[in-house]
C-alpha cells in the first residue's frame, strides 16, 4: 500500500443481491487461497488486516459454511497451488481467525 495520500475504491454488490455464506453457497477455500494470495505479495501484515476486516463470515445463528475444496478443484495455473503457499496461508487463518478456521470443513 502506498505510504502517501491517494484514493481507495471499494466495490461491492447491492445490499439484496449480497447473500452471506451459506449451506448451498459456502466460502470457497480455493477461492480464498486465490485472494489471499494476492494479499500476501504486499506481505503478512497486509494479509493480516485484510482477514482482520473481512465479514461476514458466518450467518445470523453463527454458522459457518466454509469447505476445503482443494482437492476438489485445482486451478494449476493459479500461483496458490504451490503447497509452501497452502501452508503458510492456513498458519495465516489458524492464527488470525481461530474461532472460525477450527469450523473449516
Amino acid at each position: 500500500m502506498p505510504n502517501y495520500p491517494c484514493n481507495i475504491y471499494i466495490y461491492t454488490i447491492k445490499k439484496e443481491l449480497n447473500n452471506i455464506p451459506n449451506e448451498l453457497c459456502p466460502i470457497s477455500q480455493n477461492y480464498l487461497d486465490v485472494v489471499l494470495s494476492g494479499c500476501l505479495e504486499y506481505g503478512k501484515d497486509f494479509t493480516k488486516k485484510f482477514l482482520e476486516n473481512t465479514i461476514n463470515w458466518t450467518d445470523k445463528e453463527k454458522n459457518i459454511y466454509w469447505i476445503n475444496d482443494r482437492k476438489k478443484n485445482k486451478r494449476y495455473w493459479v500461483k496458490n497451488n504451490d503447497k509452501k503457499n497452502k501452508i503458510k496461508i492456513d498458519k495465516l487463518l489458524k492464527k488470525n481467525i481461530p474461532n472460525i478456521y477450527k469450523y473449516r470443513n
